[in-house]
């Protein structure tokens, strides 16, 4: 009964952490569409301001993480997994599977890793768009300076005219 009372206990935290974790994901997916914006924008200073709030947001995801795996495995195998060598990265599926949670508690899990993995799907595909839109900006700016200083990015032409190219396209 009590080692029953425990595991509850470790499940809700472990909800808790689930939710706290899907949160910080989705405040990085708003951080990644700011830098989008700023990129556009050509705003440097909203760029830097939101890779320091996105590197506290990972900070943070850590920490939960670290919390989430301690609760797992607490969840998985109980007070022995004190004593017995930790085993990292247990997977929420595990536990999912597990006989150590509820059929409610598996229907929450359930809902939180589906969440996350969305979350986590839709922030891979921002950031990597972001990425790309960083190195074609570079790219421009690169060209744009070649040009202006009477080279082309292919080759050397002294006394070429300057690329003319709209910055607001």
């Amino acid at each position: 009964m009590k080692t029953q009372i425990m595991s509850d206990e470790s499940v809700g935290e472990l909800v808790d952490v689930l939710r706290d974790e899907l949160s910080a994901h989705h405040q990085l997916l708003k951080l990644e569409l700011t830098k989008r914006e700023a990129i556009i924008a050509r705003d440097g200073e909203v760029l830097k301001q939101s890779a320091n709030e996105q590197a506290r947001e990972l900070h943070k995801i850590d920490l939960l993480e670290r919390r989430r795996d301690r609760l797992a495995q607490k969840i998985l195998y109980g007070e022995r997994s004190r004593t017995m060598p930790g085993r990292a990265d247990v997977k929420l599926t595990e536990i999912i599977s597990s006989d150590a949670v509820t059929a409610p508690e598996k229907k929450e899990l359930s809902r939180y890793h589906m969440a996350l993995k969305s979350a986590l799907a839709e922030l891979k595909k921002i950031s990597e768009v972001n990425s790309m839109m960083l190195i074609d900006s570079r790219d421009l700016f690169k060209a744009m300076i070649m040009s202006l200083a009477g080279k082309d990015a292919h080759k050397e032409r002294s006394g070429s005219r300057p690329l003319l190219v709209d910055a607001n396209c």
